[in-house]
């Protein structure tokens, strides 16, 4: 469907994998396996652009089909008053910094998935947002746009006290959809645990940093998504930027505790 010699290079820079934790180069030069298939991403050009083009064309038989799927909505008179989501668990590095398939690779090509709500009852159509939003939020959302309480489980019939946490920790991103406010959250934390390399990753993204820790190691990632939203310079090492890496280190600690599960609650106390 699409002209390989007509497909855009993907985001990559010389000399990239030099300030970028060492399974990066790993991948690209020796191949190992990553998360089910071999990472083998040191093809040439043509062959790039190859592999882009047929994803074009296997993205256009995605969107044929969800436009089938909308038609028979359509006909059953179900549209208006029918939420429907379109999502995905994971992207594809594509090439991206040198990178093909999925891995520990928190970039954008990964993280950055289809979050598509549409709803004409109460969704204006065309309305596009930059406010950040995690998978977590899902169920939070589905469940208060059907009117429907989050499920805790057994729990004490009224709040201990007023300060008692939710249980879950996604946020409804019913007013970011309806228009009511900018955004929810001003951060997301992504994790990934890839035991079979030995890694563990945590990454912070706000909106105007991303910060990557990987557990037990020195290494890491640090990237000013204002001054480089390519993600192209690891600033993990630079001496200038230690004071806001320490404070994304610190913001990230603060996310993980608090989006930690409160279930099952407590129903005594000793």
């Amino acid at each position: 469907m699409y002209d390989p010699a007509e497909v855009a290079l993907p985001t990559r820079g010389e000399g990239e994998l030099d300030d970028l934790p060492p399974h990066f180069r790993r991948a690209f030069e020796e191949g190992v396996q990553l998360a089910g298939r071999r990472g083998a991403t040191k093809i040439g050009d043509e062959q790039m652009r190859e592999v882009i083009a047929l994803t074009y064309g296997m993205i256009s038989l995605v969107d044929k089909s969800i436009g089938r799927a909308m038609g028979a909505l359509e006909e059953a008179g179900l549209r208006e008053n029918t939420v429907v989501v379109f999502m995905s668990d994971h992207g594809d590095m594509m090439g991206d910094h040198w990178m093909l398939n999925k891995g520990p690779f928190h970039f954008d090509g990964l993280l950055k998935v289809p979050f598509i709500w549409s709803w004409p009852k109460r969704f204006a159509a065309g309305a596009m947002t930059k406010a950040l939003a995690s998978q977590l939020d899902f169920a939070p959302t589905i469940l208060e746009l059907a009117g429907l309480p989050i499920p805790e489980g057994t729990a004490p019939r009224e709040p201990e006290a007023p300060q008692m946490m939710s249980a879950w920790p996604g946020r409804s991103l019913t007013p970011v959809l309806e228009g009511t406010r900018a955004r929810v959250r001003d951060a997301v934390v992504v994790e990934d645990d890839e035991d079979y390399l030995g890694l563990r990753l945590r990454t912070l993204v706000t909106e105007t940093h991303q910060l990557t820790i990987y557990g037990g190691q020195e290494y890491g990632e640090l990237f000013d998504l204002c001054e480089d939203p390519e993600q192209l310079h690891n600033l993990w090492s630079s001496a200038k930027h230690q004071e806001v890496k320490a404070e994304l280190e610190r913001r990230l600690l603060h996310e993980l505790i608090e989006s930690d599960s409160a279930l099952p609650r407590r129903l005594s106390h000793a």
